[in-house]
């Protein structure tokens, strides 16, 4: 019993291929009479029934499409072959781990300009994150439901320019951002006197599995007004990605 090498992952195909090896030493009887292939895939590690199992088929080979398999979840594969002729049989099986991806953190638009004296909000976008075992880049610009793989928690954080030190209000006080995949900042509350830009980061989690991943931009600070540009990623493809500005 053959499988796809390790790692595994939910959005991969799966396939398994079984093969016997005869004895040459047999009687002759039921020579050239077929062999069959049962497969059982169930979740766990250890075996189950055909009626019990996930997923039952035939024939030499087991392919299972993407996103058949969960992450983060065990599976026990088996093939059983039967010999229809003396109604034996003989099995093999296999454990497998399908692992999860790395979440991915990602602010939309990408670096880019401001005028330090506006008083005009400007939205930072973390739409673009998401669960890869749960939601594809495209399903994740369409509103990728990310329900039953626990959702996604968003902080945000300012920084002077690449330096560790948060971000200083006109007054004084700390910038304080707001939680949420998206959040606002108006530059002219920010005390950008003495610095070129800033820095965002966007910490995007999933509490339940204690996984996170974070993402960052800087935001230049012009003295002059300027008119903003915003660069989308509409959808990937095995070849291909499509943009909107």
């Amino acid at each position: 019993l053959r499988t796809t090498p390790p790692p595994h992952s939910r959005g991969v195909p799966l396939t398994a291929i079984a093969s016997i090896a005869l004895s040459s030493c047999g009687d002759g009887e039921g020579s050239g009479e077929p062999l069959s292939f049962t497969w059982v895939v169930s979740e766990g590690s250890d075996p189950v029934s055909e009626a019990e199992a996930l997923r039952v088929s035939t024939g030499s080979e087991l392919y299972l499409p993407p996103n058949t398999l969960n992450a983060g979840s065990t599976y026990h594969i088996r093939v059983i072959v039967l010999d229809s002729v003396r109604s034996t049989f003989a099995s093999a099986s296999r454990v497998i781990q399908v692992t999860r991806l790395p979440l991915i953190a990602h602010i939309i638009g990408g670096d880019w300009s401001i005028s330090r004296f506006s008083s005009s909000p400007i939205t930072l976008d973390g739409g673009g994150s998401r669960d890869p075992d749960i939601c594809s880049l495209q399903q994740t610009l369409m509103g990728c439901d990310m329900e039953g793989g626990g959702a996604l928690s968003y902080e945000w954080e300012c920084r002077s320019g690449d330096t560790s030190a948060p971000c200083r209000l006109s007054n004084g006080g700390t910038l304080q951002m707001s939680s949420g995949v998206r959040t606002t900042l108006i530059p002219s509350l920010v005390e950008t006197s003495t610095i070129s830009h800033i820095t965002i980061t966007l910490t995007v989690s999933q509490p339940s599995l204690n996984r996170k991943a974070t993402a960052s931009l800087r935001l230049f600070l012009s003295s002059q007004d300027l008119v903003p540009v915003s660069i989308t990623t509409l959808s990937e493809g095995s070849q291909t990605l499509s943009f909107r500005a």
